[in-house]
């Protein structure tokens, strides 16, 4: 029973453990949270809003069966976090340009989603991201030229769905195309 847990958690690691079901909305109420990592198991249902707070560093729920809209309360709260997980999931929507504003962020992971629309020019203001992963969406469009000087100085992977003769999205400086 999640309410019985201490307050005061600063780590909540639940992955690899054959779960399902959803996240409860009371997960905010640990506010010195720095690493909830729930990434492979079989949870489903929306990601909470309160689910982010202002220490959240790492949040990792990638290989599960979440579903709807990217939650605003990343980009809202979110000022602390340097990793995010989101792949392998069934999140729909587009990729809100308001992540753009997560300047710690390092990892930023999208891959194998529902996702739509293209990729917003604001995620260049990413300036410590190493890791961006699109592959597996239906984006279009073309890279915003400011992810591609991103790959000049300091991102080290970046994938996307970029290959065939006419490619939903189009990469000149992506490290791999699917």
């Amino acid at each position: 029973d999640i309410n019985t847990i201490s307050k005061d958690l600063l780590n909540l690691d639940i992955s690899s453990n054959k779960l399902t079901g959803t996240i409860p909305s009371t997960i905010g109420q640990f506010s010195s949270l720095s690493t909830f990592a729930a990434n492979n198991n079989t949870i489903s249902g929306i990601l909470p809003e309160g689910i982010v707070s202002s220490t959240l560093t790492t949040l990792d729920v990638g290989i599960n069966a979440f579903t709807g809209t990217i939650p605003s309360s990343i980009y809202t709260l979110g000022s602390s976090l340097t990793f995010i997980n989101l792949g392998l999931n069934k999140f729909d929507g587009t990729i809100p340009s308001q992540l753009g504003t997560l300047t710690s962020l390092e990892t930023l992971v999208f891959f194998f989603n529902k996702l739509t629309g293209t990729i917003p020019s604001e995620l260049s203001n990413l300036w410590n991201l190493q890791v961006l992963h699109f592959v597996g969406n239906s984006l279009g469009g073309t890279m915003p030229s400011g992810i591609c000087q991103l790959r000049e100085d300091v991102l080290i992977s970046l994938t996307s769905d970029c290959e065939g003769d006419t490619p939903a999205l189009e990469c000149v400086c992506c490290t791999y195309c699917s």
